[in-house]
């Protein structure tokens, strides 16, 4: 599943993990600043999945965070009006996105 892929690197590779090398100090800081979102990571993970899920440190297993994932799709679909629901995959462009804002 691609959202899975996705999730998968951000949380393995994502701002946080490791500082690039050659930053500006700003940037760095940034970077490093990110590590304070660990607790509500942890927090959403063991609220989704189960006690003993981190999501700073990994993805739970496949097919149940895709099943997670589908879920909580179908739940925000299901109580939204069309007309105040968009859709948007961003290899479409701005101009969705635009329209739907107006």
């Amino acid at each position: 599943h691609q959202w899975y892929a996705s999730m998968q690197t951000l949380i393995t590779n994502g701002p946080g993990r490791t500082i690039p090398p050659g930053l500006p100090d700003r940037a760095a800081a940034f970077f490093g600043a990110l590590a304070r979102y660990n607790p509500i990571m942890d927090h959403i993970g063991r609220s989704v999945f189960g006690d003993g899920t981190r999501l700073s440190q990994e993805m739970p297993e496949e097919a149940l965070a895709v099943e997670a994932f589908l879920r909580h799709t179908a739940a925000v679909q299901e109580s939204l009006p069309p007309e105040r629901l968009l859709i948007f995959d961003v290899r479409d462009g701005w101009a969705p996105l635009c329209r739907f804002l107006d």
